[in-house]
């Protein structure tokens, strides 16, 4: 068991270091539904899920998850009295090595492919602004974080002339990739989505992700997601923008999105699309002008919905959802821009 000190550090630790969605995804990776944490405030709601797993045993779980989700925060250490069917073996990462691209020359590489290739289990990215033109896809395993200096100056585009692309960037890892002030475009030739991941966790945040592209063959349909979360994979994306996809996001298998402050627009189908045993969360974020509608889900998915706005499909817009629409683009973009030059 942890001490009182342990967990009162741990507490403060979680209340200072996870938002909200960080809270929710630690809880879908403990297997904890999130209506059981009960509080009406962040703190609240992290000292109920600190009582929650110290009465079922659950703390050294509850440890290594979070450390497994933030490999770069300094975790209590799990304690060696624990029973033995209730220790979490993991391995523990390399030091994070920090790696600088810039156009210029000046910095580590002068393109991500690269900077990718030299971290080895840990690392971050710094991206300097500018247009990064990548030639093929980006498959990563590492656990990564690529920082850029804001979704208006930072852009990947990804221009390919295979036929079969499949995906701009692809997780593939059991730990976390996590993005931050990119735009991320797909104008290769081939079908393809923007963004792909598997299993482990992917967090993008301020990122635009345009442009995924879809294509029908004999009734079955290929690529076009801006993300697409499948088998285990959990994610969270805030004050994102998804534009000109097929599918803003698709979640499948059992994946689990966490979506927050993000705008859907002009995505030919659907803004955020579930199936299989899939769950999207939803909160404080606008769908404008999307193809068929804002959400979509069947089979044994779901997606909770809180707190959002839809300004019409493309069959319906009115000069005022358009109006609405473009103030909305605007303020976001106005903000990534300002966030980006703090």
């Amino acid at each position: 068991m942890l001490t009182k000190e342990q967990t009162t550090g741990l507490r403060q630790l979680l209340s200072e270091r996870f938002s909200d969605p960080d809270t929710r995804l630690l809880c879908f990776d403990l297997g904890i539904d999130i209506e059981n944490i009960r509080g009406q405030t962040k703190d609240e709601r992290i000292a109920e899920l600190i009582d929650y797993t110290r009465r079922r045993d659950m703390l050294v779980e509850l440890i290594a998850t979070g450390k497994k989700l933030r490999p770069d925060i300094s975790w209590p250490d799990i304690p060696t009295n624990e029973p033995a069917s209730r220790k979490t073996d993991f391995t523990e990462l390399q030091p994070s090595l920090l790696i600088t691209v810039k156009q210029n020359g000046t910095g580590d590489f002068d393109n991500i492919i690269d900077a990718i290739s030299a971290i080895g289990n840990v690392g971050e990215i710094y991206i300097s602004s500018g247009v990064y033109i990548v030639d093929r896809p980006i498959s990563i395993s590492k656990t990564i974080t690529i920082i850029g200096e804001g979704s208006q100056k930072t852009k990947l585009i990804f221009q390919t002339s295979t036929i079969r692309q499949r995906y701009g960037i692809g997780f593939f890892g059991e730990g976390k990739l996590e993005l931050i002030g990119i735009s991320i475009h797909y104008e290769g030739l081939s079908c393809a989505d923007v963004l792909i991941a598997n299993k482990g966790a992917v967090r993008l945040f301020q990122c635009k992700i345009i442009g995924g592209k879809r294509t029908e063959r004999r009734g079955n349909g290929c690529g076009g997601d801006g993300i697409w979360l499948y088998d285990t994979a959990k994610g969270e994306v805030e004050s994102c923008i998804f534009y000109k996809n097929a599918y803003g996001t698709t979640i499948s298998g059992r994946a689990k999105l966490i979506i927050n402050s993000c705008v859907f627009l002009e995505n030919d189908r659907f803004g955020v699309y579930c199936f299989g045993d899939s769950h999207a969360y939803i909160q404080n974020s606008f769908f404008v002008r999307n193809g068929i509608d804002g959400t979509n889900n069947w089979g044994n998915s779901s997606i909770v919905v809180v707190n959002c706005e839809e300004l019409g499909t493309r069959t319906n817009h009115t000069p005022l959802t358009i109006a609405i629409a473009i103030i909305i683009v605007l303020s976001i973009a106005i903000y990534h821009l300002i966030s980006s030059s703090m």
